[in-house]
């Protein structure tokens, strides 16, 4: 008996096999498939945690694992401006605070779009009127005046977000 009549006669029988036991195993396939899916669906968690790629004893992600609660992210830079008397809305502070946002905006690696300051622009100011809805820079300018520095803290405190 030559090795390729042996081996047609294997796929014959498998053949004759499957053709003979189709609907059992039709069944088979189903029941598997049912069974598959159901323990897929409910056992099956997807998780990406690209945290656990970086090396765990760098000094870097030691001082982010230290601070993430606070920031939120590694990716964020948070500038504080404090006074030390009274409150932001005076022009010197502004001014600062522009000045801080400007020299943001301007380092490598920043995404402009991203950057939220007192004074940036994509801070808007929403107001309703008879003429519809107007949207504005709430910080067009560093104000000059007492009102207009009024004015601006009563904006940021009435608005939402």
């Amino acid at each position: 008996m030559s090795a390729h009549s042996n081996t047609n006669s294997i796929w014959r029988r498998l053949i004759e096999f499957h053709v003979r036991y189709r609907f059992p195993l039709l069944v088979f396939i189903i029941v598997g498939t049912i069974f598959f899916a159901y323990v897929g669906v409910n056992n099956l968690a997807i998780h990406t945690d690209f945290f656990s790629l970086y090396p765990p004893d760098h000094p870097y992600i030691k001082i982010y694992k230290q601070y993430r609660k606070m920031f939120g992210t590694a990716n964020m830079l948070n500038l504080v401006v404090k006074v030390k008397k009274g409150d932001i809305y005076n022009a010197d502070t502004l001014t600062k605070v522009d000045r801080l946002t400007q020299a943001v905006l301007k380092l490598k690696g920043v995404n402009p779009t991203q950057v939220i300051s007192l004074t940036h622009p994509k801070l808007k100011e929403f107001a309703v009127g008879t003429q519809g809805l107007t949207i504005k820079p709430l910080i067009q300018k560093i104000p000059d005046t007492a009102d207009e520095l009024q004015d601006i803290q009563k904006k940021v405190y009435t608005s939402e977000g």
